[in-house]
């Protein structure tokens, strides 16, 4: 149940704090290996931007991981990695984000920060406490 409504992006506004609008050609359908689907991100008073996501791993009920070359910058790149077990009656949902600046030491570059929410822990937490209630909600 947890691993079907995460992995349907459309589901994703209203759920996670930072996600404005997606985007997915699929329309209400889960987003499988191979998927792309665009999410407007915003929040933390900046302007929101797109962010086009790439399915690379979908193991049902298991693993789910989505990746980009370009996090609010074309050199930012990201990998939210979806990990779901059973646990008694229920299902143990982790959530975990990696964001790399690749090229930062070697050219002292400046980039664009993703809003303050996007990597803050607390949003991770709040985004996994509102897919618990929307999924216990009658």
């Amino acid at each position: 149940m947890v691993f079907d409504f995460v992995t349907r992006p459309r589901n994703w506004v209203g759920t996670h704090p930072v996600t404005e609008d997606v985007r997915f050609s699929g329309g209400d359908a889960r987003a499988t290996t191979g998927d792309e689907f665009v999410e407007t991100i915003g929040g933390g008073g900046q302007p929101g931007f797109d962010v086009r996501w790439r399915v690379t791993v979908h193991e049902i009920d298991r693993l789910w991981v989505i990746e980009t070359d370009a996090l609010g910058d074309p050199d930012v790149s990201c990998r939210i990695q979806y990990e779901f077990e059973p646990d008694g009656t229920g299902t143990m949902f982790r959530r975990h984000m990696t964001i790399s600046y690749p090229a930062a030491e070697s050219t002292g570059r400046a980039y664009r920060v993703p809003p303050k929410g996007a990597s803050d822990p607390d949003v991770h937490d709040r985004y996994i406490e509102t897919v618990k209630r929307r999924l216990e909600s009658p």
